[in-house]
């Protein structure tokens, strides 16, 4: 029963005694504490600094595509396509590896040993969130220090400014010329079915069926619309040059702002330091005691 004894209380933990073995260590403590978070501050520095870039997209006038209202798609407008194509991965990585204006880019990508779409998944680009919400017109991406100052985002969005412009023009550039054909088209049989008098069938107020000849002057009424009509449609794609020049002039860029994207303060990694040096001061000295006493 003794021997049970003098083994607990040996295996016990003697607080006072640990608080004066501590005490006694104090400069031992300390310096780990220090060296630890001179560590932590030196880690820090060699950290490499990325940059947050936020831009807000600023939407063309409506009014433009007004004219182009029947052959204008509303679901695949412009400012729909934009957002698309800005989103989509594969036009980012086409703007990488064609832009030349980003100095240097190819030899920090063989500084880094990476690829562009690898650079694209290590610097993240998106919706801008405000709490739980996407910020539908503003993005953010972010980049090295090495091109906090190339205007990278800025001439990522006037890529797909031009591209989103070429697309959007050809569409409703290709639905005008199909309206176009099928009013050519219904002029030729307004035309042929004129030269051949046709018979048109109504029924009078005895509904009795009377065969009836259309005059001949709507007929040529009908010509004269659906010719009218195609001047209008030809005046349109003549009106596409000035609305690809209208939106080649717009900016798309409302507003911008760029800051460091610091993901690890001092502070916290400071503190991290000093919790690391004290558990590894404690445990040196735990250790200490135990060869002692052996």
């Amino acid at each position: 029963m003794d021997t049970k004894q003098n083994h607990v209380t040996e295996d016990d933990i003697n607080l006072p005694e640990l608080i004066i073995n501590l005490w006694r260590n104090k400069a031992l403590i300390l310096t780990i504490c220090i060296i630890c978070m001179l560590s932590a501050y030196v880690y820090k520095l060699n950290l490499p600094k990325n940059f947050k870039i936020i831009i807000t997209i600023n939407e063309p006038n409506n009014n433009l595509f007004k004219p182009f209202s029947d052959v204008y798609e509303k679901k695949n407008n412009y400012q729909s396509l934009f957002l698309y194509n800005l989103l989509k991965l594969q036009n980012l990585n086409d703007f990488v590896e064609q832009n030349e204006k980003i100095e240097n880019f190819s030899a920090y990508l063989e500084k880094k040993e990476i690829t562009a779409k690898q650079f694209l998944k290590d610097y993240r680009f998106g919706q801008f969130q405000e709490g739980k919400k996407n910020n539908v017109n503003t993005f953010f991406l972010i980049i090295p220090e090495e091109f906090k100052d190339n205007k990278f985002l800025d001439d990522y969005i006037k890529f797909i400014k031009n591209k989103t412009i070429f697309e959007i023009i050809e569409n409703i550039r290709t639905n005008l010329l199909i309206v176009i054909e099928i009013h050519k088209n219904n002029l030729d049989i307004s035309k042929k079915i004129n030269l051949k008098n046709p018979i048109l069938l109504s029924v009078d107020s005895h509904s009795l069926t009377n065969v009836i000849y259309k005059p001949s002057e709507l007929y040529y009424e009908d010509s004269k619309v659906l010719s009218e009509k195609l001047i209008q449609l030809e005046k349109l794609l003549v009106l596409l040059v000035d609305l690809d020049k209208a939106l080649t002039t717009h900016d798309p860029i409302l507003g911008k702002e760029m800051y460091l994207n610091d993901s690890k303060s001092l502070n916290f990694l400071l503190a991290l330091g000093l919790l690391f040096g004290l558990f590894l001061s404690v445990l040196i000295i735990f250790f200490r005691k135990i060869l002692k006493k052996n």
